[in-house]
């Protein structure tokens, strides 16, 4: 308990444990508003207004900096539930980009080559349903030629199984692959990957590059095969190297939402389809209708625009220190594949991403029905994200002013901030990784929220709530209490510094006139104040006036944010 004895009132604070286009201003926005970057504001506004998109995300890092990150609209239209920049988003093919660098830091361990042929490693058991036959350029397939998209399928000319053109076996296919396999539907991705030996290539593997969704499903079980682990789980194993916590594989159906995560919509007035999910017998709308598990490593992940930022500056090649991958690894990665490239064009698809090495531009977009994503990597220093959760009809057109988006943003500002953001927006799990040990953060008595290893009295999940540090003691900037006085009348007020995140920690601002009964109050007073460490100070006053003969308390509680 912290006691404030100096004011002409008793008052208390006790910190308690528990687990120019006018449209803009009126979408509600999360986090701190920075006058210096509205012009960005308005950017991002005007563009959902225009193609009604209902949430949206954006992250903006300058020279390794986290300069701005900003949720905007809703991530459930219903309950009007406002988009976090914490919130999580389905990144769709964004994916593809965690996938290559997994495989390629398996490379760097000497666990796999690019040039090691990709089914003779699996060494799956062909199948035997009716009309399978194991094409024999199968056999050819490197793992450099998966990770380059030059596998042999081409999903746009392939021959379906109801004898049709077109043909993405893990996204449309799950159901038929179900069958044939004798399994329930929707199959894991091991099934999809046997399922597909027994159809036929389109090309030679290695000669053309056709962009194949497919070609990253069969990287995700070499990733297996060679770990022996769960592929999603060796990834965020790789992504603690980054500060990274949150990133999930996703769940498919509405009632499979992850904390935090948004609501997804398709466009005004599309179909409802059949369920690939057996226990759904109605209709569904289709952002709810494809097997985020079956399609884990090329378009199944969930993140937030904040620690896909993360992501992208450890595999950008800026700074050496701060990179999970090594030189080597980087060079590969955007390295030009001639063929099936020709020695001068560009763009072209390197390992995960797409490159135009004039000037040095690196990026990816994401696309399903309720999801469209995008990160870049520029030449000039700079790296955004832009997540949003509909995919709009008008999709080619909204996806030119989306990837122009951040270019504008970029002549809109001309001068940046010089702080960091960074810093305050770790989650908890990657808060405490970067401050304990692997032994400690297996000691409650040293990890544990209520544990104080600086001896400062200030346990650990307020010193990370307030954004301080558990091996320093420095309460001195934890939490301000005063008087305020407002129309005549005295008000209690409490100002506190809080992280730019919404879904790790729950900040109430609680009263009480006797110690006993406590009730939720308060009113925020002015806009937060941006600090240089990130953090906000916010300044809460009570609702009620302070009566003359009365004792009148106030508290902060900052407990966890639970599932």
């Amino acid at each position: 308990m912290y006691q404030l004895k100096k004011l002409p009132i008793a008052l208390s604070l006790v910190v308690v444990f528990g687990s120019c286009y006018k449209v803009w201003a009126q979408i509600p926005m999360s986090g701190t508003s920075i006058p210096a970057l509205q012009p960005i504001d308005r950017l991002i506004t005007n563009l959902m207004v225009k193609y009604s998109v209902p949430g949206f995300a954006a992250g903006f890092v300058k020279d390794g900096r986290l300069v701005y990150v900003r949720g905007f609209g809703y991530a459930n239209s219903n309950t009007l539930e406002v988009v976090q920049p914490d919130s999580l988003f389905r990144i769709a093919s964004l994916s593809k980009s965690l996938t290559a660098a997994a495989t390629l830091k398996l490379v760097e361990q000497g666990l796999l080559t690019l040039d090691q042929s990709a089914f003779a490693l699996l060494n799956y058991v062909p199948p035997n349903y009716p009309g399978a036959a194991v094409d024999s350029r199968l056999a050819t397939i490197t793992v450099r030629n998966l990770l380059n998209h030059a596998g042999g399928w081409d999903r746009d000319t392939a021959i379906n199984p109801d004898g049709g053109t077109g043909f993405d076996p893990t996204v449309n296919w799950t159901v038929r692959a179900a069958q044939d396999m004798g399994t329930t539907a929707p199959p894991d991705a091991a099934t999809i990957v046997r399922w597909m030996i027994g159809k036929p290539l389109q090309f030679n593997p290695g000669t053309q590059y056709r962009y194949s969704n497919f070609g990253y499903t069969v990287l995700g079980r070499i990733i297996e095969k060679v770990t022996g682990t769960n592929y999603g789980h060796f990834v965020q194993e790789l992504l603690t190297e980054a500060d990274v916590s949150r990133m999930r594989i996703g769940g498919s159906r509405l009632e499979e939402r992850l904390p935090g995560e948004v609501t997804y919509y398709d466009y005004p007035g599309s179909p409802l389809t059949t369920s690939i999910f057996p226990q759904d017998t109605a209709q569904v709308p289709w952002p709810y209708n494809f097997s985020y598990a079956t399609m884990d490593s090329h378009g199944g992940w969930v993140a937030n625009a904040i620690e896909l930022l993360r992501f992208v500056k450890a595999v950008d090649g800026r700074a050496a220190d701060s990179n999970i991958l090594s030189a080597t690894s980087i060079a590969s990665m955007i390295a030009r594949p001639t063929p099936p490239w020709g020695s001068t064009q560009e763009p072209y698809y390197g390992m995960g991403w797409l490159v135009r090495n004039t000037p040095d531009n690196w990026w990816h977009d994401g696309s399903l029905p309720g999801t469209r994503t995008e990160m870049v990597r520029a030449g000039n220093g700079f790296t955004w994200v832009l997540l949003c959760n509909t995919r709009v009809r008008q999709d080619n057109a909204f996806f030119a002013d989306m990837d122009n988006l951040g270019w504008q943003a970029q002549s809109a500002i001309p001068a940046w901030p010089t702080n960091d953001l960074f810093a305050a927006v770790l989650s908890y799990d990657a808060w405490k990784a970067k401050h304990f040990s692997s032994t400690e953060l297996l000691d409650l008595n040293v990890s544990g929220d209520r544990a104080d290893p600086d001896g400062d009295r200030i346990p650990n999940l307020i010193e990370y709530a307030t954004g301080n540090d558990p091996r320093k003691t420095d309460h001195e900037s934890l939490i301000s209490a005063a008087i305020q006085t407002a129309n005549g009348n005295d008000y209690l007020t409490i100002a506190f510094r809080r992280l730019l995140l919404a879904n790790e920690v729950i900040y109430t601002i609680e009263v009480s006139d006797d110690l006993a009964q406590w009730r939720a109050t308060g009113q925020i007073v002015g806009e937060p104040i941006l600090n240089q460490d990130g953090t906000q100070t916010v300044t809460y006053r009570d609702e009620t006036a302070v009566p003359s003969s009365a004792d009148r308390f106030l508290r902060l509680r900052i407990a966890r944010k639970g599932p």
